[in-house]
C-alpha cells in the first residue's frame, strides 16, 4: 500500500460546521429572493446596490429582526461546533486544520481547549488598565491607554517586573504540565 492509500481522505462530514451569515447577508439573501428576476451579472450588480440602499434606509428596529436571527444562528453554530469537536478524533482534527490553513480559511477553535497564558506584559496591562481614567475627547481610548501603559512598563525596574515574570512562568508551567506539552524552544539566529 502506498502512503496515500493508508491516509483516509477528508470528506464533507469531517469538516467543521460553517459560521452563519451576518445580519446584512441574511437581509441580502432575503432581499435577493424577492427582487431578482433575471440572474444576469448586470442585474446582480443592480440588486447589490439596491440592497445596500435598502439596508442603509432601515431603522434599528427593522435591522434588529436580522440581528436576532443571527444571534439564534450563532448559538446553534456554537452548539454544532462543540458537538463536532467532541465527536471528531484528534488525527482528523489535525488534518482538517492543515487543510483549512492551506486554503487560508479560519480554523475554528475548541472552546474547551484553554488558551496559553499571556506574557508578563499582558498581565501588567490587565492589572493597570483599571487605574487609567477615560481618554481625552477626540482620542481613541485604546491608543491612549496603550501609550500610557507602555511608558509605565518601560519605567519599571527589573525588580518591579519580577512579580509579573514569576506569575507568567508559574502559569506557563501549569499550562504545559496540565496538557503534557513541552515548551517550544526558540531557535537562535546564530544556529
Amino acid at each position: 500500500m502506498t502512503f496515500m492509500q493508508t491516509v483516509k481522505r477528508l470528506t464533507k462530514k469531517d469538516m467543521p460546521p460553517k459560521q452563519p451569515a451576518n445580519p446584512y447577508l441574511l437581509f441580502f439573501i432575503e432581499y435577493g429572493r424577492t427582487e431578482l428576476k433575471t440572474p444576469t451579472l448586470a442585474a446582480q450588480r443592480q440588486l447589490a446596490i439596491a440592497a445596500a440602499k435598502a439596508w442603509k434606509a432601515m431603522d434599528d428596529a427593522e435591522r434588529q429582526v436580522y440581528k436576532d436571527r443571527y444571534a439564534e444562528l450563532w448559538v446553534d453554530y456554537k452548539k454544532r461546533l462543540q458537538e463536532y469537536f467532541d465527536k471528531t478524533d484528534g488525527e482528523t482534527l489535525k488534518r482538517v486544520k492543515l487543510k483549512l490553513k492551506a486554503s487560508h480559511r479560519a480554523v475554528p477553535r475548541d472552546a474547551k481547549r484553554p488558551h496559553r497564558p499571556g506574557a508578563s506584559w499582558t498581565m501588567f496591562i490587565q492589572e493597570q488598565t483599571k487605574t487609567i481614567g477615560p481618554a481625552p475627547p477626540g482620542v481613541k481610548g485604546v491608543l491612549h491607554n496603550t501609550k500610557i501603559l507602555a511608558e509605565r512598563w518601560r519605567a519599571l525596574t527589573p525588580e518591579e517586573r519580577a512579580p509579573y515574570d514569576e506569575r507568567y512562568k508559574q502559569l506557563l508551567e501549569e499550562y504545559y504540565s496540565k496538557y503534557n506539552k513541552s515548551p517550544q524552544k526558540r531557535r537562535i539566529a546564530s544556529e
